[in-house]
């Protein structure tokens, strides 16, 4: 509803998106080795971000990585309207490989 146009702000709110993220994580049991952030800004351009590993991310990684990507964001003062976190290269633990695409149960 409104932008952001400060780091705190933003770090405030990609603090919000990553717990949610997180849930959606857990409960597909979901592990993966890159994350991007996207970052959409008032007059609507927009840009990402992306860090990889060549392992899983653990969770204090990604909340790391996700303020390291942050910090890369350029003019942030001319206002941030979307913010979003995304999680690629994707497995499951699991015995059996996986076939066919990742579902994320939202809640």
């Amino acid at each position: 509803a409104q932008d952001l146009v400060t780091i705190n702000q933003l770090r405030t709110k990609l603090d919000d998106i990553y717990e949610i993220l997180l849930r959606r994580l857990r409960s597909s049991n979901a592990f993966g080795r890159t994350i991007t952030l996207k970052v959409k800004y008032s007059d609507f351009s927009q840009i990402t971000r992306s860090k990889s590993s060549t392992d899983f991310l653990t969770e204090q990684e990604m909340h790391q990585y996700s303020d390291q990507l942050l910090q890369l964001i350029p003019n942030v003062e001319k206002g941030v309207r979307l913010l979003g976190l995304q999680i690629s290269n994707f497995d499951q633990l699991q015995s059996e490989p996986s076939l066919g695409q990742l579902e994320l149960r939202f809640e």
